[in-house]
């Protein structure tokens, strides 16, 4: 019985090592994000899931110094869009803790990457369905980058 005990207890003690070590600490300080300030070893992930009355869609954006990468492509992205991005996160994370009021819903968690090792995460919700000047959400500046031309041309095409 004392064998069983000792087995079990190490097994839970070695199985709660190893999920402590895989989970990446939660940062608290949005600055820490910053995309303007980004270093050429150093990305940006931003998963979301986002929902409403009429939609509902998830994926993760990969953000280099100068690219966003969203299922398998990349595009360039300049600096007046980074500066945005920053307005954005730090507007939305003064906001977190308060009642938003938008019927759609975005929860994302952005992951800070250097030399290809997580360094922490931080998890917002934005239900808020606010834009002050100079914030761009990334579902926007993934739209203009990705899908805003697709949209045109399908536009045309049923004229």
């Amino acid at each position: 019985m004392h064998l069983l005990k000792a087995i079990f207890t190490g097994i839970v003690a070695g199985s709660s090592l190893m999920g402590a070590a895989a989970s990446p600490p939660t940062l608290t300080d949005i600055d820490q994000f910053s995309f303007v300030n980004m270093q050429n070893d150093t990305t940006i992930s931003v998963s979301y899931t986002s929902s409403g009355c009429f939609h509902y869609e998830s994926g993760i954006m990969l953000f280099t110094p100068e690219t966003l990468s969203y299922q398998g492509k990349s595009k360039s992205v300049d600096f007046q869009d980074m500066a945005g991005l920053d307005a954005y996160f730090r507007g939305l994370a003064k906001k977190q803790g308060q009642a938003g009021g938008c019927t759609s819903s975005t929860n994302m968690t952005l992951t800070l990457n250097k030399d290809n090792q997580v360094i922490g995460k931080m998890l917002l919700k934005d239900d808020f369905c606010f834009r002050g000047d100079g914030m761009l959400a990334p579902n926007a500046l993934k739209y203009k980058l990705f899908e805003k031309e697709k949209d045109e041309k399908l536009s045309l095409i049923e004229k």
